[in-house]
């Protein structure tokens, strides 16, 4: 995504999910899309001028954590099948292993993660429909391409990998951050200012997380 695309995403992932928090339950408000100088979209909740355009209606109550808002300021990375493709019948290791290969993200972070989600779980289901090792909402794994078997562990930490890569990224390699946005929704984090919103639930989630990502980083072999 071009830099002032991104901006661009970033306001209106801002604007939308201000409105959306601030709003009591069933209340209603409008967003307006227009063109700017260059062929941007500009978003607001009146409509700026002859070409403004009702682009979308909120009118849901506010969203709780563990619903995995999705931000379209996140640019779903690749899948890179290769990386399991030797395996025949990979064990939990080797599928971690795989995953933490082809997307960089740290096999202790996605067996912290996976730790505290589902207790390595693979049949694990929230009450909110997340599912699997890596307890992925269907949303997500819509995101990135994957609408069937999303308990299946490689379909499951695949998606958990490439989701805790963007989110990585998004947030400047903040491991903190890409935790909280992991539990609440990357919405979330920006809605708070880029800082750990104050569900109670993400706040005990963060650090226990990273508690377990230092355990796993020492045990672990190099």
């Amino acid at each position: 995504m071009r830099p002032r695309a991104a901006a661009q995403a970033w306001i209106f992932s801002g604007l939308v999910l201000s409105l959306s928090l601030s709003l009591p339950a069933q209340a209603t408000t409008h967003i307006y899309v227009s063109t700017v100088p260059g062929g941007l979209p500009s978003y607001s909740n009146e409509p700026e001028g002859v070409n403004s355009q009702l682009h979308m209606t909120l009118a849901e109550p506010p969203p709780r954590p563990r619903q995995r808002l999705s931000s379209s300021a996140l640019n779903p990375r690749p899948a890179v099948p290769s990386a399991y493709a030797a395996l025949a019948s990979p064990s939990l290791r080797q599928l971690v292993d795989a995953a933490s290969r082809a997307y960089g993200v740290p096999d202790a972070l996605l067996l912290a993660v996976m730790h505290v989600e589902s207790s390595f779980n693979p049949a694990a289901r929230s009450p909110a429909g997340a599912v699997g090792l890596m307890q992925i909402m269907p949303g997500t794994g819509e995101r990135y391409g994957v609408r069937h078997r999303l308990a299946d562990p490689q379909n499951n930490i695949d998606v958990g990998a490439r989701y805790l890569k963007d989110l990585l990224v998004m947030f400047g390699g903040d491991t903190e951050l890409a935790l909280a946005a992991y539990n609440a929704g990357e919405g979330a984090v920006i809605k708070h200012g880029r800082r750990i919103p104050p569900y109670d639930e993400t706040r005990h989630y963060v650090p226990l997380v990273m508690g377990l990502y230092a355990e796993y980083s020492r045990r672990l072999p190099r």
